[in-house]
């Protein structure tokens, strides 16, 4: 037998309630595939920040040639580089971890 609330609103009534579950329903779908394979996502991610480091660093040469020289650009390469070749190697660690724990059980 369900007694009637004492104090204050529920919140999870509505149209939101949808949109929650969904949301939900979303994380541990993120969750479940990206555990047992974490470089599909880290290794995804870094190699667009590789492939785009390089593109802008074509693009930065061609502009220093043309004696149209952009520092900032300079940075963006390095930024997009760096970030890229980390998340790789992240997603190679997650992977030997996620290895290791699976071998344990």
């Amino acid at each position: 037998m369900l007694y009637p609330r004492r104090a204050g609103v529920s919140k999870y009534k509505g149209r939101l309630r949808i949109l929650v579950g969904f949301v939900d329903l979303l994380a541990v779908r993120f969750l479940l595939t990206f555990k047992e394979k974490p470089l599909l996502l880290f290794g995804t991610i870094g190699f667009i920040l590789l492939f785009l480091g390089f593109l802008i660093g074509v693009i930065a040469i061609i502009l220093r040639i043309l004696e149209h020289g952009y520092r900032p650009l300079a940075y963006l390469v390095i930024l997009f580089t760096l970030s890229g070749l980390l998340l790789l190697s992240m997603g190679f660690i997650a992977e030997l971890v996620s290895y290791y724990e699976e071998s344990k059980d």
